[in-house]
């Protein structure tokens, strides 16, 4: 009776099926809840950073690429146009737009208003161009919708079904 050979280890030991499937829910738990979070906080700091941009940048001329053929978002291609200005310094900067929904009507070659800031300016903004800021506010919106959806929802369903 005293021999350990088919006794099960203790009262804290899980098989491994069912340790393979909480580990598996596990990783859905953080993926589904930490998803909407990731995307939120992309879209607020891109409004963050476009919004500082815009008030305290220093402004210049750039210019969008010759070479930069806008196509739609669905269409595939590029929608992120590629521009160049020089800073007050007389540096030459390639940058191209960070975020946005479309092409914001912009054309290879176009004159246009570039923010940037003075100590990284390859983070630089297009002044002009309207669905930065758009783009930005969609992942904002998705990820409050998201979190709603991952984050309330359950916990309402819990509290009525506890109710009955």
């Amino acid at each position: 009776m005293g021999g350990n050979g088919g006794e099960r280890g203790g009262c804290l030991s899980v098989p491994k099926e069912i340790l393979g499937e909480l580990l598996g829910y596990a990783l859905l738990f953080l993926t589904l809840w930490l998803f909407p979070l990731l995307v939120g906080w992309t879209g607020i700091t891109h409004l963050w950073r476009i919004a500082r941009l815009r008030r305290t940048g220093t402004r210049v001329a750039g210019r969008v690429d010759a070479d930069y053929e806008p196509r739609r978002l669905l269409r595939g291609g590029r929608t992120r146009a590629p521009f160049t200005f020089h800073t007050l310094d007389g540096v030459e900067v390639a940058a191209r737009q960070r975020l946005t929904l479309g092409h914001n009507g912009l054309r290879g070659g176009q004159w246009v208003e570039i923010a940037y800031d003075p100590a990284d300016p390859s983070s630089a903004d297009i002044v002009t161009a309207r669905s930065q800021v758009a783009a930005a506010t969609v992942l904002v919106v998705a990820g409050i919708l998201l979190v709603g959806f991952f984050y309330v929802l359950p916990v309402y369903a819990l509290v009525v079904d506890a109710r009955g």
